[in-house]
């Protein structure tokens, strides 16, 4: 299918916000995971080894974070997202360009979006706490006064959750594209091969920022692990 037809792209555009809502305000499937999303959105846009490249790589960052105790995690389910939506755009604009070197310099560009992201999910929460306090108010009132009516307010609240995604997902997807578009229209030589060696280690990567997060009974664990890991790669 034509990464440029426009029902393809809103098709997956829609689908990456539906994804979204699982992150606060619909089901928490763990369908907002950047893995799972990754996979829906490749899938979606016949690009599956790139969505589970970057979801893989994407979980892995953020593992040992769960998002209890009041602490928004970096949304690197939309972050994933907009990169995937930006690769099969720039797969149709510069189609020689190496495909995994590029998804390592897509991959740069997650974090920040990421953190970036999650600026919406406070917005829609300081949203629903607004709402949630007119809904008192009103349940405060005398008989007379009118009933609140909990079932539109939560469909507001989807719907806002939803059209704040796509928006984030479009402005999102056009700064990656015209961030990786610009590197790669540059055409760094030496780059593409310092990119493609980088991409086995990029799990190790992410593997060492959740070493500090995890409590000390685990290290032997972890980093045995760890080593197995470094074992097969130089095997490899």
């Amino acid at each position: 299918m034509d990464p440029l037809n426009a029902p393809h792209l809103l098709a997956a555009l829609a689908l990456g916000a539906l994804l979204n809502l699982d992150r606060q305000s619909f089901g928490h499937f763990m369908l907002g995971r950047p893995l799972v999303t990754g996979l829906f959105m490749g899938l979606a846009l016949g690009r599956p080894w790139a969505g589970l490249t970057l979801g893989l790589w994407t979980e892995i960052l953020w593992l040992s974070r769960p998002p209890l105790g009041g602490f928004i995690s970096p949304n690197g389910g939309l972050a994933v997202s907009c990169a995937l939506l930006a690769s099969t755009l720039l797969a149709r604009f510069f189609p020689l360009a190496p495909e995994r070197p590029v998804l390592v310099l897509l991959f740069a560009l997650i974090p920040p979006l990421a953190k970036m992201a999650t600026g919406l999910e406070v917005l829609g929460r300081e949203v629903a706490g607004r709402r949630e306090e007119r809904l008192e108010l009103l349940e405060s009132l005398p008989p007379p006064g009118p009933e609140p009516v909990f079932f539109w307010a939560n469909l507001k609240g989807l719907l806002f959750t939803l059209l704040a995604a796509l928006a984030g997902l479009t402005a999102g997807t056009g700064l990656v594209t015209l961030g990786a578009g610009l590197v790669i229209r540059l055409d760094p030589q030496w780059l593409w091969p310092l990119l493609d060696k980088l991409a086995p280690l990029i799990p190790l990567v992410g593997l060492s920022i959740n070493a500090g997060r995890l409590p000390k009974s685990l290290f032997a664990y972890y980093f045995l692990g760890l080593a197995a890991a470094l074992a097969l790669l130089s095997l490899a």
